[in-house]
């Protein structure tokens, strides 16, 4: 671990640290401008489709132009459009979005006015969660950082690189959840020395989240059009 060149420390741990402190700082202000929680989401939704994206792409370039030459190589060699390999890889990140949705499902459904802001994801949401984190997370983390940690113990690589990968998200839920997912990467990509089948998995992964977070939207709008419409039925009728 002493070989580890500080460049490399540097560069995993820099992305882990701005979005958890800078993503953390800005929902904390989004909470402080807002008179409750659903104000508060609407208003954290540029962080999603617009910040989190931009810095995501501008760091993937910046990694790739700094990164060795050799490395580089490495990881564009490896890439295989293997049928097989990619169409488990995609349902290795579906599986892990639905054990993401059960874990989560029953906290979204007790504050229906308060959980529609956080679902209602939009369209502008999807490149940023389909394409560009995909991309760029899976190429620092799983292809940069597997390469760079290559003569640490394969445990520590997997540990080290999923625990920057998981402080990236901040939330507290979100952080458990991305640490375990980041070492299914791992092992995805050390498995197959392809790291396109680890940006598949987390598209996927990304992508079916996205879904199911449009249709328990709907759902939700639908309980809270009831809810809304049983207490106007319920109000007493004035005497004329």
């Amino acid at each position: 671990m002493q070989n580890i060149d500080f460049s490399v420390w540097l560069i995993l741990g820099a992305p882990a640290i701005v979005a958890f402190v800078g993503g953390g700082g800005f929902w904390a202000y989004c909470q402080a401008k807002s008179s409750s929680m659903a104000e508060a989401g609407e208003k954290f939704k540029l962080y999603t489709w617009a910040v989190w994206p931009a810095a995501s792409l501008a760091y993937f370039i910046f990694v790739y132009a700094v990164m060795p030459a050799a490395m580089r190589t490495t990881l564009l060699d490896g890439i295989s459009f293997s049928p097989g390999a990619l169409i488990a890889s995609a349902g290795l990140g579906i599986f892990l979005s639905i054990i993401s949705i059960i874990a989560m499902k029953s906290s979204f459904r007790n504050k229906p006015e308060e959980t529609l802001p956080f679902l209602a994801v939009e369209f502008r949401e999807l490149p940023g969660l389909v394409i560009i984190a995909p991309l760029a997370e899976e190429w620092v983390f799983r292809g940069y950082g597997a390469l760079s940690l290559s003569e640490a113990p394969i445990i520590a690589a997997a540990l080290i690189t999923s625990a920057a990968f998981a402080l990236m998200h901040f939330k507290p839920w979100l952080i458990v959840y991305s640490f375990f997912v980041g070492l299914a990467f791992f092992v995805l990509f050390s498995a197959t020395d392809n790291i396109l089948t680890a940006i598949i998995a987390h598209a996927a992964a990304n992508g079916f989240i996205w879904i199911w977070m449009r249709r328990e939207a709907s759902r939700l709008r639908a309980v809270i059009a009831s809810n809304q419409s049983s207490k106007q039925s319920e109000r007493p009728n004035l005497p004329q």
